[in-house]
C-alpha cells in the first residue's frame, strides 16, 4: 500500500501536525471517528463549516463553478468494520483528536467533551494510547528500543522521528 502525505507551508510544518498526518498514512482515523465516540463527545453539526457552490465565472458561453467542500466529513463516525479501536479507551489527549473549535463556522464549539476538565486537540506529541495503538496494530513489541530526545530545533522535521515510526521505535518526549 502506498500513501502520500502532503504538508502545506505555512500551516502544517509543526511536529504535532506532522505526527497527525503520518499516523493517518499508517492507517488511523481521527479519534472522534470511533464507533463509541458518542459516549465521550458531542458533535455540534450546526457549528461546522458547510460546503457551498459559488458561481465562479462565465467562460466560452458556459458557467464555471467553484465548489467549496464542507468540513462535515471530518466528523464522520465509523463502525467497527472501519475503525479498529483495539480495546483501548477513548483518548481525549490523542494527537489524532480535533480541538473543540475545529472547523467552526461561527466561533462556537464543534466538539464538546462529555467528561469535565479535559483538553482535546493537542498537536504536541503522541499520547501513550496513540503509541500503544500503533504498536498493537503493527505487532510491535511494547518493550522495544526507545531513543533519547533529539537536539534538533523544533522548527525542523526530524527524519529520525519518521524512521522510528517506520520501525516501531517510538520515543516519549
Amino acid at each position: 500500500m502506498e500513501r502520500t502525505v502532503t504538508l502545506q507551508h505555512p500551516g502544517c510544518i509543526y511536529e504535532g501536525t506532522i505526527m497527525h498526518e503520518l499516523i493517518h498514512a499508517l492507517g488511523f482515523y481521527h479519534e472522534q471517528s470511533r464507533p463509541d465516540r458518542d459516549s465521550y463527545i458531542r458533535v455540534n453539526y450546526s457549528n461546522i463549516q458547510t460546503g457551498s457552490i459559488i458561481i465562479f465565472a462565465f467562460l466560452n458561453n458556459s458557467i464555471h463553478f467553484d465548489f467549496v467542500i464542507g468540513m462535515e466529513y471530518n466528523f464522520d463516525k465509523y463502525n467497527n468494520s472501519i475503525v479498529n479501536i483495539q480495546n483501548t479507551s477513548y483518548d481525549y489527549g490523542s494527537v489524532m483528536h480535533y480541538s473543540a473549535y475545529a472547523f467552526s463556522s461561527n466561533g462556537y464549539p464543534t466538539i464538546i467533551p462529555l467528561q469535565a476538565n479535559v483538553t482535546i486537540g493537542q498537536r504536541i506529541t503522541m499520547s501513550s494510547i496513540d503509541i500503544q495503538e500503533i504498536r498493537m496494530f503493527y505487532n510491535c513489541s511494547s518493550t522495544g528500543s526507545t531513543f533519547p530526545p533529539t537536539t534538533t530545533p523544533r522548527s525542523f522535521i526530524s527524519l529520525s522521528f519518521i524512521l522510528k515510526i517506520s520501525f516501531c521505535f517510538v520515543f516519549y518526549s
